[in-house]
């Protein structure tokens, strides 16, 4: 019973806190929200100090339980993908959770006033963030999944812009969703800059490979020989459908990065050619039996 009238003090405070600051609560306001008298609190905290104290304590171990800290950090992510879900549930918490919140709004009005708040306003506003992404984003180079580079810079850089977003939401509510939204967005800008781009090899198709290929994704059901001549007066050809291909049975495009039609250079040597393309180039030529001819 006496733990739970504790919180129900420490809970008050912060309410009182985050609307009035420190300087405009006093002790029979807090009282009264609780519907208690003043020699039953002062058997839990002796004065208004105790409180404060007590409760920043208690939001320190809070935060760091469920958002994460230098000495409690989340899981190092195994793929770009995993970096973008993870942030994205650090924001969301952070954001939405009322206890952060308040005390993000408590830390705001008093860092001018109390030592303690304006050291823990920049840690949680700014150095906290870079010390929890930096061994993250450590440790994800050494996986080869950001190209190399200082981790500190590069946490610093990520979460600063993250930072800002977060005090917009809790300046104007009505902008967490778009907020939100520019989180992820600069999430995944960040990952295509910095991102290790690996190599991809495609090996030569056989012409067997080519011949199928071209029929899952142009439909046509004509055979195509891609060792015979291209297109009388175009030397650099390849045949095609007028359509964007889809695959059989659906109506999805196929992917443009599938290496799937054949062509004959201008040394006369075949070679493939990708879908996308074709279809930026755009078709010329005219429809037949035999398909169209695409400049390549």
């Amino acid at each position: 019973m006496a733990k739970d009238t504790k919180e129900r003090i420490l809970a008050a405070a912060l309410e009182l806190f985050s609307e009035k600051g420190y300087a405009g609560t006093n002790i029979r306001e807090l009282t009264a929200s609780l519907g208690l008298v003043k020699s039953s609190l002062y058997k839990h905290f002796e004065s208004k100090e105790q409180i404060w104290n007590a409760l920043l304590d208690e939001m320190i171990a809070y935060y760091a339980a469920r958002f994460g800290s230098p000495d409690q950090l989340p899981p190092v992510p195994d793929s770009p993908e995993a970096l973008v879900a993870m942030t994205m549930r650090m924001v969301d918490f952070t954001v939405h959770d009322e206890k952060i919140v308040k005390t993000r709004k408590v830390l705001a009005i008093e860092q001018f006033r109390d030592d303690r708040a304006r050291a823990l306003a920049s840690k949680h506003f700014l150095t906290g963030l870079t010390e929890i992404f930096t061994p993250i984003f450590a440790s994800m180079m050494d996986k080869g999944l950001l190209r190399r580079d200082d981790p500190a810079m590069l946490a610093f850089a990520y979460t600063a812009p993250i930072s800002s977003l977060i005090h917009l939401c809790d300046r104007e509510p009505e902008k967490t969703a778009e907020a939100l939204q520019q989180v992820e967005a600069f999430s995944r800008h960040f990952i295509r800059t910095y991102g290790r781009i690996v190599p991809v090899t495609v090996r030569k198709l056989t012409a067997r490979e080519i011949q199928r290929r071209w029929t899952l994704l142009g439909g046509c059901s004509q055979n195509l020989n891609p060792r015979t001549t291209p297109p009388r007066g175009r030397r650099n050809s390849a045949a095609a459908c007028t359509t964007k291909p889809t695959w059989p049975g659906s109506n999805t495009t196929a992917p443009s990065t599938v290496k799937c039609l054949w062509g004959r250079s201008a040394s006369g040597r075949t070679k493939d050619i990708s879908a996308s393309s074709l279809w930026k180039a755009g078709i010329t030529g005219r429809e037949s039996a035999r398909g169209c001819s695409v400049r390549c």
